[in-house]
């Protein structure tokens, strides 16, 4: 399994639907082996989040950020704000949190210890 140093107390909001996404084990393509077509020929076990509405596919981990999965490869991918701050490589973060009054997006890293956040200002989907 995949441990990426992700807090596991996190609660990441979905940035297609705004939903709160649900924490668990897929089958998250690792992209360590592909074959000659190009296909990922593993799938590894990784702890991820995911959204709960039936129709949205989308996922987080603090080493895709937010991605889907389609034909057993990561598509997608999606993380504007990213967080170098005590880990020494840039980490996709997650929204925490949509003001809905001002529409502002509340940006968090999910790397164990690390407390950064930024705020921006837009729509997410």
């Amino acid at each position: 399994m995949l441990d990426l140093g992700m807090q596991l107390h996190i609660r990441p909001l979905c940035d297609k639907c705004n939903q709160p996404m649900t924490r668990g084990l897929y089958n998250v393509p690792s992209g360590l082996t592909v074959d000659s077509n190009g296909q990922l020929s593993q799938a590894e076990l990784a702890r991820a989040y995911k959204c709960p509405e039936e129709s949205c596919q989308r996922h987080y981990d603090i080493l895709n950020g937010y991605f889907s999965i389609s034909g057993g490869r990561i598509q997608a991918q999606s993380t504007p704000q990213t967080c170098q701050a005590r880990h020494g490589r840039l980490m996709p973060m997650y929204i925490a949190e949509i003001k809905s009054k001002t529409s502002e997006i509340v940006w968090r890293c999910a790397f164990r210890n690390c407390d950064k956040t930024e705020t921006t200002t837009g729509i997410t989907s």
